[in-house]
């Protein structure tokens, strides 16, 4: 896994690029704009279609986010072209440069002040290592639906096409590549045989253990990645109720269900609060991968952790505590609810399942927990596992 740019090929790749590298750059780290749509804006005004071009920029753009604070330390200028400059320096700086031991942690981890503490408080001296490892650049992973595909031979296929595949150890359905250039245009793609997913999101499918047959409600469905991946382990047989208060995104997830060849799932937009009231006590799985930090995904959103403020970390520790304390009710006496957040801080994992447990004493339990590390080149998530039990 790469943290940096090679400087050279970076610089004479992209020169004829900074100009527009710049207008994005002022969208999203002054207008706040999510990097991912100033980008699509970028290609899209300024027709670029060639897709080795959009991913050499991308790297080039989410390496200077990634690192955003450091490149300002080293240039000492919040200008762009002198932050591209730094970029070509930052390995060389980081490797072999003393000065930069003269930088305090913030800097040298390119976090705000208050992020900072906040690591420092409630992951003591593992804050560092867990931070660096929010640097690197995310390895790009696929889950393969193994209902219309063998892993192996879906792994073949992809290596033909130069994507230099190589099959995960740690679980049965993830396959890393080199490259995202292209992995949606394949044929394969098309097909439903595979679908962009981080191997530590496909943890939480795995770690829910549903069997074809099952009612699951996915309470916090989005576009429907772990409810996908859900009804591929039930072999498309049983049923998902997929909830969200966004139905734009519940839209994508019927497009992605029918490439795949899903029909189990059905969505339902989240409008009042009777939509969830209505489903209590009929879930053998309800499946709460709650609104979070998302400071487990920093490497693959760099973007977000400029935008985030204590505020909204306050806010989103309300919401999740609200969520699992409403959303519950709706597993069944002796089924099970899991609780996901793409976040490194405890406060929004193992401390909101203890609290839940705490104000609901005999009505439910813990049954396993689990925590996922950004140092394993993964992103970084927990995840419960909660039977009720009354």
């Amino acid at each position: 896994m790469q943290k940096y740019l090679t400087p050279i090929n970076a610089a004479g790749s992209a020169e004829n690029y900074i100009t527009l590298l710049a207008n994005a750059w002022s969208d999203v780290v002054r207008g706040g704009q999510f990097a991912d749509k100033a980008l699509e804006r970028l290609f899209r005004e300024n027709k670029i279609a060639d897709e080795e071009k959009r991913g050499l920029i991308a790297t080039i753009f989410y390496d200077m986010l990634r690192n955003a604070r450091l490149l300002q330390a080293i240039s000492g200028s919040e200008e762009f072209g002198k932050l591209f400059v730094a970029l070509q320096k930052l390995p060389n700086a980081v490797i072999a440069n003393p000065f930069m031991q003269n930088f305090k942690r913030a800097i040298r981890l390119s976090v705000p002040d208050w992020l900072d503490e906040l690591g420092e408080s409630e992951l003591g001296e593992n804050w560092e290592s867990i931070a660096n490892a929010l640097l690197w650049r995310p390895q790009p992973v696929i889950r393969v639906n193994l209902r219309h595909c063998l892993r192996a031979e879906l792994a073949r296929k992809l290596s033909r096409r130069g994507f230099a595949p190589f099959v995960l150890e740690h679980n049965i359905c993830g396959i890393a590549v080199n490259s995202t250039g292209g992995l949606f245009s394949t044929e394969e793609f098309r097909s439903g045989l595979y679908e962009m997913q981080d191997a530590a999101s496909q943890e939480v499918a795995l770690f829910c253990n549903v069997k074809p047959g099952m009612r699951v409600i996915d309470g916090c469905a989005g576009a429907g990645g772990k409810s996908l991946h859900l009804a591929d382990l039930m072999l498309n047989r049983g049923k998902i109720i997929a909830l969200d208060i966004r139905e734009n995104a519940l839209v994508q997830l019927q497009k992605r269900a029918a490439r795949a060849r899903i029909d189990i799932i059905e969505t339902r937009h989240i409008a009042t609060t009777k939509v969830v009231k209505r489903l209590a006590g009929s879930a053998d799985i309800v499946l709460l991968d709650v609104p979070c930090s998302g400071s487990g995904v920093f490497r693959r959103n760099p973007d977000a952790k400029w935008r985030l403020i204590p505020d909204d970390l306050t806010n989103l520790r309300q919401k999740q505590s609200e969520i699992l304390e409403k959303y519950s009710k709706m597993a069944a006496i002796n089924g099970r609810i899991v609780y996901s957040v793409c976040s490194i801080f405890p406060s929004e994992g193992e401390n909101q399942v203890l609290n839940f447990l705490n104000r609901n004493k005999g009505q439910f339990c813990l049954e396993d927990e689990r925590r996922i590390s950004p140092v394993t080149g993964a992103d970084g998530f927990y995840m419960a596992r909660i039977k009720r039990t009354k």
